[in-house]
C-alpha cells in the first residue's frame, strides 16, 4: 500500500521523479535497504508520478494482487537482495529484476488472492474515513469549549 504521497507542480518535483503509474501497476524499490517497500496502485494514485528508484512492474500471467504478494515473499526478497550491486547504493538493476524467477499461480488461487487484497484495501480506506470522521468530530468538540 502506498503509505502517501506529496502533491508538488512539475517544476518543484525532485529530478528522479519521471515514472508516471497507473492503476494496478506493481512499483517496487530498487534500492537494498527498501526492497520490502512494494505497492500496488490504486485508484487515488491512478496517473501518478513515482521515483525513477522504483520499478514498475506488470505481468501477463499474474494479476497484480498475487504480483505485489509474490514480491513480498521473503523468499523472493532474500533473490532481490542477492541480484543487488553497487558500492556506496547497492540496487537491483533493470536486468538483474528481469532475471528473477516468479512460480506462475493458478489463476483460480490468483482469484482469491485478488479478492482478499482488495477487501482488505476496502476495509482500511473504511476503517481510516471512521478514523478521520471521528477525529474531525473530536477536533470540533474541542475547539467549541
Amino acid at each position: 500500500m502506498i503509505s502517501g504521497c506529496t502533491i508538488e507542480t512539475g517544476d518543484k518535483l525532485p529530478s528522479r521523479a519521471r515514472r508516471l503509474i497507473k492503476k494496478d501497476d506493481v512499483i517496487l524499490s530498487s534500492i537494498e535497504g527498501s526492497l520490502d517497500s512494494i505497492a500496488l496502485v490504486t485508484d487515488e494514485y491512478d496517473s501518478a508520478i513515482c521515483s525513477t528508484g522504483f520499478y514498475v512492474v506488470k505481468s501477463k500471467y499474474i494479476n497484480p494482487e498475487t504480483l505485489t504478494l509474490l514480491f513480498k515473499n521473503k523468499y523472493i526478497q532474500m533473490i532481490l537482495k542477492q541480484e543487488c550491486s553497487g558500492t556506496i547504493l547497492t540496487n537491483v538493476t533493470k536486468d538483474n529484476l528481469a532475471k528473477v524467477v516468479l512460480p506462475i499461480i493458478n489463476k483460480e488461487i490468483q482469484e482469491l488472492i485478488s479478492s482478499k487484497i482488495q477487501q482488505a484495501l476496502n476495509d482500511y480506506k473504511e476503517a481510516n474515513d471512521i478514523y478521520i470522521s471521528i477525529m474531525s468530530k473530536i477536533d470540533s468538540l474541542y475547539f467549541d469549549i
